[in-house]
């Protein structure tokens, strides 16, 4: 769920964002088709607006054209956004409602709002990409967290950092209370 105002004219679309990428990268309508298996006609009714892509045919598409594909869909903050507004996204956990506080394709950084429900929790998580980090504020509520086999107990008002390398799972460990928390990734995941 996206609660995203309609692109005025100053601001471009998806489409938009996508030819613009693709002439920064002097790259033809034909060669990126070849490239990502889509059609021409479906690359240029893309850009102009006229056809909506699926997921999978904006990853193809943006990894054609190497850029994020959080890129494409919104690079700008429009607004303050609120977290029941924010858009809704799978961080993945079982138990775990993530949204998306700050812009797709912001540079730097995320931010993401949880709330885990009782009992919630995730599987182990490691990542191996060396130069990223986390960071987890409990907001309300305890929170456990596991990294490189040391567990950690956060109640509201404390916070872990962690490098994304490193093995990590989490749980709530209440059977009544949700816990809410941030979460900040670098570089951004979404």
């Amino acid at each position: 769920m996206s609660s995203q105002q309609p692109p005025g004219p100053s601001e471009p679309t998806i489409g938009g964002r996508l030819r613009e990428a693709r002439q920064a990268q002097g790259m033809t309508l034909d060669q990126v088709a070849r490239a990502s298996g889509l059609t021409k006609g479906f690359l240029s009714q893309l850009e102009r607006g006229l056809s909506k892509a699926s997921v999978a045919s904006l990853r193809r598409i943006c990894g054609v054209l190497g850029v994020p594909v959080g890129s494409v869909l919104d690079d700008r903050p429009r607004r303050p956004i609120a977290v029941a507004q924010a858009q809704e996204i799978s961080f993945g956990g079982t138990g775990a409602v993530d949204r998306l506080l700050t812009p797709p394709g912001f540079p730097g950084f995320q931010v993401i709002h949880a709330t885990v429900a009782p009992g919630g929790h995730s599987e182990r998580s490691g990542q191996a990409v060396p130069e990223s980090a986390h960071f987890v504020h409990v907001l309300s509520g305890t929170f456990e967290l596991t990294v490189q086999g040391h567990d950690h107990t956060l109640s509201g008002g404390e916070s872990l950092a962690f490098a994304a390398v490193d093995d990590y799972s989490w749980r709530n460990p209440s059977d009544s209370v949700p816990v809410t928390l941030l979460w900040a990734l670098t570089p951004p995941e979404f």
